[in-house]
């Protein structure tokens, strides 16, 4: 596992892109931490590159369909979306590649690549205080 992210990022570009060094998930497992719209990016950029397989763990628990009652308008509605990055990966490999409440806690190498997660799958509890 190598950190294809941090070469997307426009301010890197110069550093390693133009140079023929660039790192590709071509042929690749990759799993992509964290969600949002750098999250998507890196599902979708992967998914061009040809990976293999692709799982995008994230920390919180899954949305709900519909706003919650404690999500009113004019906040920023706090519902499940399917991104372009998850639309792709849903059509390559037939799911979603979302897993939620999963925290990771270490990346372990061996030789010269990152081979391992360290993750505590989390089971998040709401209470209203009063």
């Amino acid at each position: 596992m190598t950190p294809l992210c941090w070469q997307l990022d426009p301010r890197n570009q110069g550093i390693f892109l133009f140079d023929g060094k660039y790192i590709s998930a071509k042929g690749k497992k990759v799993v992509v931490i964290g969600g949002g719209d750098t999250g998507t990016d890196c599902i979708g950029t992967s998914i061009r590159h040809g990976c293999t397989n692709i799982i995008n763990l994230e920390l919180l628990p899954e949305p709900p369909r519909t706003r919650a009652p404690g999500n009113p308008w004019p906040q920023w509605p706090r519902i499940f979306r399917l991104d372009y990055g998850h639309q792709e990966a849903a059509t390559k490999f037939g799911k979603d590649p979302r897993t939620y409440e999963v925290l990771t806690k270490r990346l372990l190498k061996s030789t010269s690549r990152y081979t391992l997660l360290n993750i505590q799958h989390l089971k998040f509890y709401f209470i209203t205080l009063v």
